[in-house]
């Protein structure tokens, strides 16, 4: 396995799908528990085209067809386990062992340990115990709510948060650091990154002696062979837009995936006006405006203004984007609706706002419904994105 320069990435998806007619069947998990990192994601393989990409919710986790590679990326580790629930981690077991990858980035890498004394459920893959972790909370310099998370009898702790540096591969690499573990040792895995430091403007949690004594020097990715497949656990967010040149550890470990042959499942009629999913939008953006200032904890996650656009801007961008390229995504029947529905969610939260009322539960059902609307945006936007790209 090698680093992938960002001009290497560049062209990663297209050369199978053109040469070929190959392309990794990429499953993303975007259900509920899931943070807005895998926008983060969804951007790093479109910049490769890598498009072939599903993005999908614990119900379609478990009926979907075979993927090459299962992703689980940020959120909620508990909650995330919960949707997926044994059916789908025995289901995920058998992908990975009889040839798929899997790649678990922040919660996705807890989910990928294995462990007889933590209460959280995991697939099981990799046997190394993690270096944030104590057996009763460390004293935290700020952000207590973001940087402590209970654990059975224990504590996850996260003593940074920011851009990191680590050693990749003999290169240096930064990356953003948000709740990802770090491990005392690569136990029964190999180590494919390890930890360096931080940047100056990094914000440090806990006394700086903790924080380098437990990220220094410890191993911030992981691979394990797994039967015939592979697993990957992954600390920082390599695969974050601010950071491209750290983009190339995802390629590198796309790389090792088997890909599979192009194939388009469904007749589609004509494609439908997206005129007013643009207003829907146009709506959706005008109405987040007004929430600046306000903020929500939910799940051990701060939740603002800013993360709530994030996936409306997600989709307003592929838009334009896909109107300048010449194509016509086949929007999903009820997607408008959908997306109006979320404007009248951010309405009544600013209108509670107002009248000084707490608003989490309303938030909750919001972020919900944006996850689940922006997937099937992005699942029509990748496949017209995948058509395009192979002729």
């Amino acid at each position: 396995m090698r680093y992938l320069s960002t001009e290497e990435c560049s062209g990663l998806g297209e050369a199978l799908a053109k040469d070929k007619g190959e392309s990794p069947r990429i499953m993303v998990y975007a259900g509920p528990g899931s943070s807005h990192a895998w926008i983060w994601l969804a951007s790093a393989l479109e910049r490769m085209n890598l498009v072939n990409v599903r993005f999908v919710d614990a119900h379609e986790f478990l009926r979907a067809e075979t993927p090459d590679v299962l992703v689980i990326s940020g959120g909620e580790a508990f909650r995330i386990a919960e949707e997926i629930g044994p059916e789908g981690y025995e289901r995920a077991r058998r992908w990975i062992s009889n040839g798929g990858t899997y790649l678990g980035i922040g919660a996705g890498a807890y989910l990928g340990l294995r462990s007889e004394t933590s209460p959280l459920p995991t697939l099981g893959l990799v046997r190394s115990r993690i270096a944030n972790m104590a057996d009763s909370p460390p004293p935290m310099i700020g952000m207590p709510e973001r940087s402590i998370i209970p654990c059975g009898k224990r504590f996850v702790f996260h003593a940074v948060r920011g851009t990191v540096r680590l050693d990749v591969m003999e290169r240096e690499v930064r990356a953003p650091l948000f709740g990802g573990p770090c491990w005392i040792g690569a136990g029964d895995a190999q180590a494919l990154a390890v930890y360096h430091g931080w940047e100056e403007g990094a914000t440090v949690l806990a006394d700086e002696r903790l924080a380098r004594r437990t990220l220094e020097g410890r191993p911030a990715a992981l691979f394990k062979p797994i039967g015939s497949g592979r697993a990957f656990l992954v600390g920082p967010h390599f695969e974050h837009p601010d950071f491209e040149p750290s983009n190339g550890m995802v390629g590198s470990m796309l790389l090792e995936s088997r890909p599979s042959k192009i194939r388009f499942l469904d007749e589609r009629g004509d494609p439908q006006p997206v005129i007013g999913i643009r207003r829907a939008l146009s709506e959706a953006r005008a109405s987040c405006s007004g929430l600046e200032g306000a903020s929500w904890n939910i799940g051990g996650k701060t939740w603002d203004q800013e993360r709530i656009g994030y996936y409306i801007n997600a989709m307003w961008g592929r838009l334009g984007w896909s109107e300048r390229d010449g194509l016509q995504i086949h929007v999903p029947e009820g997607l408008e609706d959908e997306l109006r529905a979320c404007v009248r969610y951010i309405r009544d939260i600013r209108r509670d706002l107002a009248r000084d009322m707490d608003t989490t539960a309303q938030v909750e059902m919001l972020l919900h419904s944006l996850s689940s609307t922006a997937s099937s945006f992005f699942n029509a936007y990748f496949e017209e994105r995948l058509r395009y790209l192979t002729g």
